[in-house]
């Protein structure tokens, strides 16, 4: 099965989606560039090929073919995403039968003045070099059209030498079209691939810069930054804005006790509870050492209080390690106006401090306290 993934070069279906569209988007724009080509370069044959008259009719139909094509394709491109991938799929498909058929078409007619096939093979490493398509999709087209070419050369020359010759030639140079086509599509297919490792890569920096590296928590910066921000956002809006800020009792007596590894690890657990307690619209970040601040936005102090006493329950009852128990002291700031982010952490530390002063592992706020 890997041999065939790799013979056929199958995308990961994580990035199948977002690739394909991508690559319809760009052959859209060559079929494009290609089609206005070919109806420049054949009306300049028809114009001088006056005294081939079968040839004619096929250059007529190819004209036919890209002028009645191409506003399609230029009104597809405009709106490529509001189509379907499929459809534009199975349309660019058409297409290139049609282009091959034509090609296939212009080079039977020429056998009774030469043994060549010059017009199909053009046609084939066009769309080989141009055209962006997965290599098992190119071996039907190439093939089925080649097939064609195949049965109907007999008709058209009569010769049976250079008809064996012309079948022969034909297959050849179908395969190495799909040779090369399948080369262009993997030099293609490997320069999205890395552009996604560096964009992944990137991302994994950014968030490197703003989260903390022992809880992937937002860092200190950050939830400092986020917090101006919602302050903003609730001036503007007029919403409520709450914080809360968190510190664990006697974390210095678990890193004496059982060592500074386990004090990562029961801060590890605690910012998993933090995250699975809050809200998905909440900010939550570690302050610094043991202490945490959650930024609540369009919070009132009511439905800070609840959240704080639920975070402040599930930690005490959580398991730590080496059976471990865990409390907090919590104190609650509620943005008012023409507060900053200094006064809103002022104001949360102090109740915090209350909180320490009042025998620890409760949630202090202005309006009320709430004891154990």
């Amino acid at each position: 099965m890997d041999a065939i993934r790799r013979a056929f070069l199958i995308i990961p279906r994580e990035y199948r989606k977002e690739f394909f569209h991508e690559l319809y988007k760009e052959n859209l724009l060559r079929i494009i560039l290609c089609s206005c080509l070919i109806i420049v370069i054949e009306f300049i044959i028809f114009v001088l090929n006056g005294d081939i008259l079968r040839t004619k009719f096929v250059i007529l139909a190819i004209l036919a073919f890209n002028l009645l094509l191409l506003p399609f394709f230029i009104v597809m491109r405009k709106k490529i995403n509001k189509i379907p991938d499929p459809l534009s799929r199975s349309i660019l498909t058409v297409y290139l039968i049609g282009a091959l058929l034509l090609g296939c078409a212009m080079s039977l007619m020429s056998q009774s003045y030469f043994a060549t096939m010059n017009v199909y093979i053009i046609t084939l490493f066009m769309i080989s070099a141009f055209i962006y398509r997965p290599p098992l999709e190119n071996l039907f087209i190439f093939f089925s059209t080649y097939l064609v070419f195949f049965l109907l050369i007999p008709m058209y020359q009569i010769y049976p030498e250079a008809v064996l010759i012309l079948r022969t030639n034909a297959f050849i140079m179908n395969l190495l079209a799909w040779l090369l086509a399948r080369m262009v599509y993997h030099n293609k297919l490997k320069s999205f691939q890395n552009l996604k490792l560096i964009e992944e890569s990137n991302q994994m920096l950014r968030e490197m810069a703003v989260r903390d590296s022992l809880t992937s928590l937002f860092n200190h910066a950050s939830i400092y930054n986020m917090l101006r921000d919602e302050i903003e956002k609730s001036r503007v809006s007029k919403r409520k804005l709450c914080i809360i800020m968190l510190d664990v009792d006697d974390f210095k007596a678990v890193n004496d006790q059982y060592g500074h590894l386990i004090g990562d690890k029961v801060l590890k657990i605690m910012s998993g509870i933090l995250m699975e307690t809050c809200r998905t619209t909440d900010y939550v970040g570690r302050y610094g050492g043991e202490e945490f601040l959650i930024v609540l936005p369009n919070t009132g102090m009511k439905e800070a209080c609840c959240l704080a006493e639920r975070i402040r329950s599930n930690i005490e009852e959580a398991d730590f390690e080496n059976e471990i128990r865990i409390t907090v002291s919590l104190g609650i700031d509620e943005s008012v106006e023409g507060t900053s982010a200094e006064d809103m952490i002022r104001g949360a530390d102090h109740k915090l401090y209350l909180a320490k002063c009042c025998g620890k592992n409760r949630v202090i706020t202005d309006q009320l306290r709430m004891n154990l």
